[in-house]
């Protein structure tokens, strides 16, 4: 069968291109096509190459001369989004232009948090780039959200927002309050002002590890009595896309597994002598 691959754009699209390929009488190894340029995978050409079914990365795919991009035939099925030519400037702004207008909340190449603060532009050939606030509420960075080398940036969705929460009581408040630098004082006065009707206030996670971050030697015990610093731990009951998968390129290729640069990673033995391998959430 001849080397081809089809570039998944969507989920909805990856579930066509899986069709396609089932309806060519291609083993699909029982792939649902869920990696896709909209949410900044790396490996999203479905396809044939040396007469193996998987998902590729652009680099593999390149490194096949032999291999051939195509499209999916939009006669036979019906394509419910916009179609945009991702091999030309104009279509790849078109795309940005839609998907990621002032507002757009995403993390960068090194999984920062990052908020569109300008209409996307064209910068030095292909890299699509806008500017962006950090999660301070600084102005005034550029971050692409675009390259050949990493595809689009991974946008955060809603449902991904819901942060955690701490509760810290006010007699803590107070405690930590006494102890505090000026600065401090001020910024958990205003911390105070919630929840009025409470003997409690809501603090997220970010602002409690904030305030472990500017702990002294001497805050530290107390802080630690009332609230609980980020462990950086991730939680996996949903799955683990994105996180970890067979590489399938480079000096490594069909022989280990990848693992994701934006988590920090440690084998450590359980109980029963299992090893375990560990993400952890990058500081």
């Amino acid at each position: 069968m001849k080397n081809q691959v089809i570039k998944v754009l969507t989920p909805k699209h990856g579930i066509k291109v899986i069709e396609y390929w089932n309806s060519k009488g291609v083993g699909t190894g029982g792939k649902l096509g869920a990696f896709c340029e909209s949410d900044g995978d790396e490996c999203i050409y479905y396809g044939v190459i040396n007469n193996v079914f998987d998902n590729y990365s652009i680099t593999y795919v390149k490194a096949n001369n032999n291999v051939e991009i195509i499209e999916l035939p939009t006669n036979k099925f019906d394509m419910t989004y916009p179609i945009y030519d991702m091999s030309t400037n104009e279509g790849r702004l078109a795309y940005a232009n839609k998907h990621y207008p002032i507002g757009t909340e995403f993390l960068n190449t090194s999984g920062e948090w990052r908020k569109v603060t300008s209409i996307p532009k064209i910068y030095s050939g292909t890299i699509i780039d806008v500017q962006v606030m950090d999660k301070h509420g600084k102005n005034g960075f550029l971050s692409d959200i675009y390259s050949e080398e990493h595809g689009w940036r991974k946008i955060i969705k809603q449902e991904e927002k819901v942060m955690e929460k701490q509760k810290l009581s006010r007699q803590g408040l107070k405690e930590i309050h006494s102890v505090a630098c000026s600065s401090w004082k001020t910024t958990l006065e205003q911390f105070g002002r919630r929840n009025p009707l409470e003997d409690y206030i809501e603090l997220t996670q970010e602002e409690v590890d904030g305030m472990f971050k500017a702990c002294t030697e001497n805050q530290l015990p107390i802080v630690s009595k009332y609230l609980k610093q980020d462990d950086g731990s991730v939680d996996l009951s949903n799955g683990y896309n994105g996180l970890i998968g067979v590489r399938l390129d480079y000096e490594y290729a069909n022989k280990s597994f990848w693992l994701s640069p934006s988590y920090d990673w440690d084998i450590k033995e359980d109980s029963f002598g299992y090893k375990c391998l560990i993400p952890t959430k990058k500081k």
